[in-house]
């Protein structure tokens, strides 16, 4: 699994953990610097196209710092990413949790609320009242399969 830094450098601690804990297999430091007189949107879009160019599609990445570029680059690359805590003076950034951003292939959102509307007019507050499966099962298993597989 390969891994774009866009934060903080890791230690060899870290390091270890993202590999043996996570599974990330390939790690690219892609520290970034921007401007902030200039238009966000198209810096980080210039990012983003350099590292498709340079590294290929990543499978899940470590947001910078600065949370407008964060979501931006969250936008781009909408897999999953892993959120760094720090420890100690000076801090020792270390992997804290992996987050989801959606599903991999993404699954539209409108489906994912479809589908929850649904379950709840079906089961109520008693689901084990239902009487047999509802009409949109079939979807609904579709969609926990392609959920399972993001991971």
């Amino acid at each position: 699994m390969k891994l774009i830094n866009f934060s903080h450098p890791l230690n060899p601690d870290a390091e270890r953990v993202l590999h043996k804990e996570y599974g990330v297999t390939e790690i690219v430091h892609y520290p970034i610097h921007l401007d902030l007189n200039v238009g966000l949107d198209t810096q980080v879009q210039a990012i983003v196209e350099d590292v498709r160019s340079r590294y290929g599609e990543p499978d899940v990445i470590i947001p910078p710092g600065y949370a407008p570029a964060a979501i931006l680059l969250a936008e781009a690359f909408p897999y999953r990413f892993i959120r760094l805590t720090s420890t100690g003076t000076p801090p020792k950034w270390m992997p804290a949790e992996l987050l989801y951003l959606g599903a991999n292939p993404p699954i539209p959102v409108d489906q994912v609320v479809q589908l929850l509307h649904a379950i709840n007019a079906w089961f109520g507050e008693n689901p084990e009242a239902a009487p047999h499966e509802p009409p949109w099962a079939e979807d609904f298993y579709a969609l926990m399969e392609k959920l399972k597989n993001k991971e």
